[in-house]
């Protein structure tokens, strides 16, 4: 909810924001839902894929979608 307001917020300042950044956000909303049906309670094993390189991913994702956003 936090990045979706953000995201409404800088629209008005930075009216270049449009398809590509929403689709990054998207997918990073995605993947953080993806990351917390990984881990368990009582299952930690899958804590380092869940969050170490998941997170990296949805960052780049979102990155590179707002940075193309902003040259397209």
């Amino acid at each position: 909810i936090c990045l979706c307001v953000a995201a409404w917020n800088l629209h008005g300042s930075y009216s270049w924001l449009g398809l590509l950044a929403a689709i990054g956000l998207l997918f990073f909303i995605g993947s953080l839902i993806y990351q917390h049906t990984l881990v368990k309670a009582n299952d930690l094993s899958k804590v380092d894929r869940a969050f170490f390189t998941s997170n990296g991913i949805a960052s780049l994702v979102l990155g590179v979608s707002v940075i193309m956003d902003y040259f397209i």
